[in-house]
């Protein structure tokens, strides 16, 4: 097996062995990770003997992906909520914030 390849098949066996527990920070390493290899594969010319070596273990990577997709969708969702309750948030906040104006001082006298 070609040696990028190994590397993107133990990529993707190790993130598929901890996607339970994968948050946006493991699951944005991944991806660029994992394109990097791409694009280095992509560059790079096999002879029909390493085609047929390396078919196995890339059929195997491409097996994982509809599970790759799904967690990460779930990722995108999950920030996606995250992100809207900050912004509910703020909004809740500024709804106190801005209205009273600092116009001036009042000072009681001395009698």
């Amino acid at each position: 097996m070609h040696d990028l390849v190994q590397k993107l098949h133990q990529l993707t066996q190790n993130f598929v062995g901890k996607l339970e527990a994968v948050d946006f920070k493991e699951a944005h390493q991944f991806i660029a990770l994992r394109d990097q290899l791409m694009n280095e594969i992509q560059r790079t010319e096999f002879t029909k003997e390493e085609v047929e070596q390396n078919r196995v273990a890339v059929m195997d990577i491409l097996s994982h992906d509809a599970v790759i997709l799904t967690k990460l969708q779930q990722v995108k969702d999950a920030a996606g909520d995250e992100m809207a309750k900050l912004s509910a948030a703020k909004q809740r906040k500024q709804a106190y914030d801005g209205y009273a104006a600092y116009s001036g001082a009042y000072y009681d006298k001395r009698k």
